[in-house]
């Protein structure tokens, strides 16, 4: 199993948005290697304030290896960040191996999420 590491995150400042994803990516990265799928993210930048930055690296970090687990060996993950209207959102896209074979002759099936939720709130993010 691979080790993680966080990089702190000061206390003092507010974080960019792609600052915070690429502390995920690079939690993800060992496993993502581990399975050959390489990691393509895209960020709306925007300042987030200390006490959401903890809970959305948290939540970022899950998301990301939840579908780098669920990814195809030796596919892509690509995933986007932002936030609007109060609203974090985060969508990411991957491939899984088909379930039939027949229906796609490429024998990957492409899973589209988008998760949002409001980075003050701590909650739970819903699709």
């Amino acid at each position: 199993m691979a080790r993680r590491t966080a990089t702190s995150i000061k206390s003092d400042a507010s974080a960019e948005l792609a600052d915070i994803l690429s502390m995920a990516v690079e939690l993800n990265r060992n496993g993502a290697m581990s399975r050959n799928v390489r990691i393509h993210c895209y960020v709306l930048d925007q300042a987030i304030d200390f006490a959401s930055q903890l809970m959305l690296l948290n939540k970022l970090d899950l998301l990301l290896g939840r579908a780098i687990e669920r990814a195809h060996w030796g596919s892509l993950v690509t995933c986007q960040a932002g936030i609007g209207n109060g609203q974090a959102r985060f969508c990411i896209r991957f491939a899984i191996p088909a379930r039939d074979e027949h229906a796609n002759p490429s024998g990957i099936d492409w899973i589209d999420e988008v998760w949002s939720w409001s980075p003050s709130s701590g909650t739970t993010p819903s699709r």
